[in-house]
């Protein structure tokens, strides 16, 4: 769900498919929070736009992105983070 400002914070971590410890470390060095990440949702720059959202990449910090353009009201974006979930692919840390 996005935040107060209709945004959700991602990554792009393309250039890392094939090196899971640095996603990994990437959330790590940039998400708060007091234990480690355990999971996260993988999700392609085309299936976020067939949901009629789009990218902001801002690199800040360097790899950041803001998915934005929701909708107003909290079902309508309910709605389309079920289409983005949907789409996902979910990723258990080991």
């Amino acid at each position: 769900m996005p935040d107060s400002n209709k945004e959700l914070s991602v990554f792009h971590t393309e250039k890392f498919k094939k090196t899971e410890a640095k996603i990994w470390q990437l959330a790590d060095d940039h998400i708060p929070t007091d234990s480690k990440i355990g999971y996260r949702a993988d999700i392609t720059v085309e299936d976020i736009e067939e949901a009629d959202l789009n990218i902001d990449f801002d690199n800040e910090p360097p790899l950041h992105a803001n998915i934005v353009g929701w909708p107003e009201g909290k079902d309508k974006q309910k709605e389309y983070a079920m289409s983005l979930a949907s789409s996902s692919t979910l990723i258990i840390r080991t």
